[in-house]
């Protein structure tokens, strides 16, 4: 993330808040990007949290009866699955020439809070393993809890997450 600490409502416009030697590389690359230094037009795509084939890995967790799993568990989580991200990925290579260059996030539509997330996973777990997971509502406060929006990339090039 190039949001930092950021927490809220997030756009692509959103300011980051305190930034990590992380945060402030990316951004760094953004901004070579933008500067037109790659290409005369360009799409830089801030992907939330990337799930799919081999990327489960909170699946794993609850499947598991992970204790600390109670840690941030009211923070909302934004996320997108593998094949959205792909889908996203083609509609900017397919983009008419009259869509200028432009920063959009990719993430699903709804920012599910952490808690709810376990809770499905461990309802609708295909393999019957779940192991005993009782969430709290622990809140640590390095976490941003933050709802993405996925706004502009929907109005700019019609894309929308399955």
């Amino acid at each position: 993330g190039v949001y930092g600490s950021a927490s809220g409502e997030i756009d692509e416009d959103t300011e980051p808040g305190v930034l990590t030697e992380k945060n402030r590389l990316l951004i760094e690359a953004e901004r070579l990007v933008a500067d037109g230094c790659l290409a005369r037009r360009w799409f830089i795509l801030r992907l939330s949290g990337l799930y799919g084939p081999a990327r489960h890995q909170l699946l794993d967790r609850v499947r598991a009866g992970d204790l600390e799993l109670d840690r941030e568990i009211d923070r909302r989580m934004n996320i997108i699955h593998r094949n959205d991200a792909c889908r996203a990925i083609l509609a900017c290579l397919v983009a008419p020439p009259k869509i200028a260059s432009q920063v959009f996030n990719l993430t699903s539509d709804v920012a599910a809070s952490r808690h709810e997330m376990i809770q499905w996973l461990a309802k609708h777990d295909d393999r019957g393993t779940v192991g005993s997971v009782t969430p709290g509502f622990v809140r640590d406060r390095t976490v941003p809890d933050r709802v993405v929006s996925n706004r502009r990339i929907r109005d700019a090039l019609g894309w929308r997450p399955i």
